[in-house]
């Protein structure tokens, strides 16, 4: 009998060594795996961010606003308050929700909703509501993909960087959703990654601000003369990334980017002539007798002088901007000389300021073009076939602060993996030699002169030093009374003795480059150097 008994135990163990080894065998398969692990959790995605832009001081320029997005889990005690939390026309979208029954993600309820299975959860969203440097950042499209500016240039690796956030629920047996709590929201990624740009936020937004109110149409440029850096770029109007056609519908072209577009330049062309005279050994001091208009070959050029300035001289003609005396320069320079040089100041070159992101190289007509004098005539005070940038006109202002070296333009200093740091530099291209350092400083007593010494001088800010020049542009654009509209320029720096700052300015349909654009350099420099002041103060950038 005990030898039947050990028969039948043996058996017994035999059986169970392999039920245990099979029940083993279907546990180790990674599909029942996943259904039991689907079993136990259930997961809704809040939200997906894009990689940071930064300004040149690791301050965001994007995701610094948050919307609440609201996890539910359907509670049959609590339907009715949160229907009630709605609009009407909102209740039958979030009633469908709650009648699956299962956790749901919605943007209906109200931030500050309290009710029984509501988890609200913050997510950045990418442009706030004043968004800053729009035209530099661009916008991505309705798949969150890079189409414009930074976003597009970068649209790889900021698709790839930025933080996921989701909300995990725990399953009952039944399969059902158990209620949960803050500790449910998870995040991971790499919030911190992206893409440091040039910009200083706090000179990009004085900038936007004292453009809106003083530019309709038109740019303003700031530039760190030592180095080319974009300090702020802003063009007007503005545009609202998160409602683009909106904002295609605006007159004005808001969409346009000014900064990096081309305008005929006017009197601000005269800094060339100046510096390619006095390169080819052309004194100073050479003297002409302004009578208020130039014969050349049978075309008549005027003085904005009618009655003309009389003698002046290169310093007096630069002040009063006589283009009568830069038509005779001109002309005994010729045009060779004024491309070479105005090609060394920038002139008739394109600058890509991050991958696919190009600057226009605006028009410099070749030699060819200008075999007729008058021709030459016009592009000597920047009229004729000759376009050029915002940014162009403050690299050529920034050679002559720069003792006659042209910086390239500068707009992404690299890649951040912390927010903190840079992980990747991206080198600045080498300078242009356009001068020699003594015919760099001659135009700065010329360029100081026409803000100091200029009469009825808008330009010439209270707060601080300044130079620069002034340019009323023609454009073959006419009204519906048939008068032709202008482009207003100042091209100038700050502060004069110490330029830390160089600004162009453009203002489509102005009036002139003194009345129009010199205001608002003023206005900039006075807010540039009031921000300084208060930075020294705080002892921050």
């Amino acid at each position: 009998m005990s030898k039947r008994m050990i028969a039948i135990f043996s058996i017994f163990c035999v059986l169970m060594s392999l039920l245990n080894v099979r029940v083993a065998t279907l546990t180790a398969s990674e599909e029942l795996k996943e259904t039991a692990l689907n079993q136990r959790s259930y997961t809704l995605t809040v939200g997906k961010t894009r990689g940071q832009i930064y300004d040149r001081s690791f301050k965001s320029l994007v995701n610094t606003e948050s919307t609440t997005v609201s996890a539910v889990l359907p509670q049959p005690e609590t339907t009715a308050g949160l229907l009630d939390a709605v609009e009407e026309a909102e209740r039958d979208t979030l009633y469908q929700s709650i009648k699956q029954g299962r956790p749901f993600l919605t943007d209906l309820l109200p931030k500050d909703t309290k009710a029984d299975g509501v988890l609200p959860v913050e997510v950045a969203k990418r442009y706030g509501g004043d968004q800053i440097a729009s035209h530099i950042i661009g916008y991505v499209d309705g798949e969150g993909k890079g189409v414009a500016g930074i976003e597009k240039a970068y649209d790889d690796f900021l698709s790839q960087a930025g933080e996921t956030i989701e909300v995990n629920y725990t399953l009952n047996g039944l399969g059902e959703a158990l209620k949960t709590d803050n500790t449910a929201v998870k995040k991971s990624g790499d919030a911190e990654s992206g893409v440091v740009l040039t910009i200083d936020r706090e000179i990009q937004a004085v900038c936007e601000n004292i453009g809106s109110k003083m530019i309709g149409q038109g740019a303003v440029v700031v530039m760190e003369p030592s180095t080319g850096k974009l300090l702020a770029c802003a063009s007007f109007p503005e545009y609202d990334p998160n409602d683009i056609a909106a904002s295609l519908e605006k007159d004005g072209g808001p969409l346009l980017n000014r900064c990096f577009s081309a305008f005929p330049v006017g009197s601000t062309f005269k800094t060339v002539l100046s510096a390619a005279a006095l390169e080819s050994g052309i004194p100073a001091s050479l003297s002409y007798d302004c009578t208020g208009l130039i014969d050349v070959s049978g075309q008549l050029f005027h003085c904005h002088i009618l009655s003309g300035h009389g003698t002046v001289d290169m310093r007096k003609a630069m002040i009063e901007s006589c283009n009568p005396y830069y038509v005779s320069l001109g002309l005994e320079l010729g045009p060779e000389k004024i491309l070479e040089f105005a090609s060394n100041l920038s002139f008739g070159r394109q600058t890509e300021l991050a991958d696919g992101l190009f600057t226009s190289a605006g028009i410099l007509p070749d030699a060819g073009e200008l075999v007729n004098p008058a021709a030459v005539a016009n592009l000597s005070f920047g009229q004729g076939r000759m376009l050029a940038t915002p940014i162009q006109l403050c690299q050529m202002t920034s050679s002559v602060v720069n003792g006659g070296r042209t910086p390239i333009a500068q707009l992404v200093e690299g890649i951040t993996r912390d927010g903190e740091t840079l992980s990747e530099v991206k080198e600045g291209s080498a300078p242009l030699y356009a001068m020699s350092e003594e015919t760099a400083q001659t135009l700065r007593t010329f360029l100081e002169a026409c803000v100091e010494e200029k009469e009825n001088m808008k330009a010439k800010p209270t707060r601080v030093s300044a130079a620069g020049k002034t340019g009323t542009a023609q454009t073959g654009r006419f009204d519906e009374a048939g008068v032709e509209k202008l482009d207003a320029w100042f091209a100038g720096y700050f502060p004069a003795e110490s330029p830390r700052y160089a600004v162009a300015v453009v203002v489509e349909d102005g009036k002139t480059g003194n009345a129009s654009a010199g205001p608002v350099f003023a206005e900039i420099a006075d807010q540039l150097t009031l921000l300084e002041e208060i930075r020294e103060e705080l002892g921050t950038r």
